[in-house]
């Protein structure tokens, strides 16, 4: 699914626990399989090489999990046709608010609204709120419009802010 991707692929990290077990359980079994030899044997466990065991455990699971994702993206932008696979691709650049700091001093802070409207932006949904055409030239409203048109649209917009400031 779309919104278990992690957030560098572009999405929300949101993972399945269902689909991830067998391969977190494989991941579990290597990095204690030190630990667990040592304890049958009635043996010192040795502290550095599980840590070692489980790093180099931890480090394979997610490289294949990154892998494995970034495939499902290639194919999932093949399946939906040309402007998913295009906003697809953009994904690992689009992505940086997804794992931002909130930061009232940075201006990194959001809204709900905002938040909602920017993960249907992402997802290429369109945000609540928007008209049916536009105000300037009355073409269809979509967000591309509204950041392009040059009669209404978001320059109409600025230019009402700043006259109302």
């Amino acid at each position: 699914m779309l919104i278990g991707q992690g957030a560098k692929q572009g999405s929300l990290a949101l993972r399945n626990p269902v689909t991830g077990a067998e391969r977190l359980h494989k991941a579990s079994l290597d990095a204690n399989a030190l630990l667990v030899s040592a304890l049958l044997a009635n043996e010192n466990v040795m502290t550095g090489e599980h840590r070692k065991c489980v790093r180099k455990a931890g480090a394979d699971y997610r490289e294949g999990r990154v892998e494995m994702e970034e495939l499902f993206l290639i194919d999932f932008g093949k399946e939906k046709g040309k402007k998913v696979a295009k906003r697809v691709e953009r994904y690992e650049e689009n992505s940086a608010w997804l794992s931002t700091i909130p930061s009232t001093l940075d201006g990194t802070e959001v809204t709900r609204d905002e938040w909602l409207d920017n993960v249907k932006i992402q997802y290429g949904h369109r945000p609540k709120g928007l008209p049916d055409r536009c105000d300037g030239c009355g073409k269809g409203f979509t967000v591309e419009h509204a950041l392009s048109c040059k009669i209404g649209g978001l320059v109409g917009q600025r230019h009402d802010d700043v006259r109302d400031e």
